[in-house]
Order: C-alpha cells, then structure tokens, then sequence
C-alpha cells in the first residue's frame, strides 16, 4: 500500500485527503487538529497535530520502517474514525431503547443490538467456546468483565483492562462492529 492509494481509497469514502510523495494528511479547516502521515529522517512518522492560534503543535504517535506499513496504519486509522461516525455512533443514536453505553445495559442489549444490524455469531462469544477472529466476553464475576480479540489458532491478540460490565459491553459492541465493518470493507475492496 502506498500513499496515492490510500489518497484514493479515502477519498472513495468522501474523506478528502491531501498529499505529497513524503506525506498524507486529511484536509482540514484552518485551526482544526488533525493526523498526519510523513516521511522524515528515514522513517515514516504519524502525527497528532494540534492547531493552537498561530502555532502547531506536533506530536508523533508512531514510527514505522516503511510506508508499506505506515499508509496501513494511517488507513485503517482513519477507516476507524470513519466507521465510528457513519456507522457505530448512528446506530446508539437510533436505537436508544437498547441502552447501548449506558449504566443499565446488559448483555441482552448487546444481543439485540447484534441482531439489529444483523452481525453474525461468528463474530462473537459471551463466556463460552473462543472462536477464531472474534471478539470475547469474559465475564470475571457479576459486576466486572474483559474483552479480548482472538486471532487465528485462537490466539488472543489483546485485552482490555477489568471493566464494569456495562463498560465492558460498551467495548465489545464497538469491537464487534468495527471487526464486522473491517470484513465487509475488505471484501469489497478484494472484488475490485
């Protein structure tokens, strides 16, 4: 993966990006912060930069070896916030019934909201079997979970920490759509 294609990519989605042969970058309006990918002192460099007055200030987040893996990163960076906004965070909004990021959700509310947007089990387990790509609740007692991604060979890839359970379901309702949302974005890109 390289810059242009990146550029191209986002920009499919209405994200209008910006670049150079050394960096990409969202374009922005004046006095907004936002992320930068470049290339300086033989290292591709991401950025966090925060537009103060008449000054910036820059912050690197990360430091990849090529761009191969820097325009990965930046894209999938920028497909999370993406998702988030056009998806994930619509969804809360419309289905308000379901208390989805609310103290009083529970597991049943995850389970509705998966079945709303039509996720399949695949793509998770509450406390049972771990299957392969998936996200996991483990419950670790009656107020506190974690949630754990689990790669191939079920291997767990991360966890986050002990959360209440509300917290805990909150993540994994992101988790799983975001892992969903990934799949289907993946599969359309591979029959182009």
């Amino acid at each position: 993966m390289n810059i242009e294609q990146v550029k191209k990519l986002l920009n499919e989605k209405q994200i209008l990006t910006f670049s150079t042969k050394k960096s990409l970058e969202q374009v922005k309006d004046q006095g907004e912060n936002f992320y930068k990918l470049r290339f300086k002192n033989e290292k591709w460099e991401f950025l966090f930069i925060q537009q103060e007055r008449s000054d910036e200030k820059e912050t690197v987040l990360k430091r990849f070896d090529n761009e191969s893996n820097a325009c990965k990163y930046y894209f999938l960076f920028e497909l999370n916030t993406y998702f988030f906004y056009q998806y994930v965070y619509k969804f809360e909004l419309n289905n308000k019934d379901i208390n989805i990021g609310e103290p009083n959700c529970t597991i049943s509310d995850l389970k509705s909201a998966f079945t709303r947007l039509n996720i399949d089990e695949k793509y998770y387990s509450f406390n049972e079997a771990k299957k392969e790509h998936s996200i996991f609740l483990d419950m670790q007692n009656n107020k506190e979970s974690r949630v754990k991604f689990i790669g191939d060979y079920k291997k767990e890839i991360f966890e986050t920490p002990i959360l209440e359970n509300w917290l805990a379901y909150y993540a994994m309702y992101k988790f799983v759509y975001y892992l969903y949302l990934l799949d289907k974005e993946c599969e359309l890109l591979l029959n182009k």
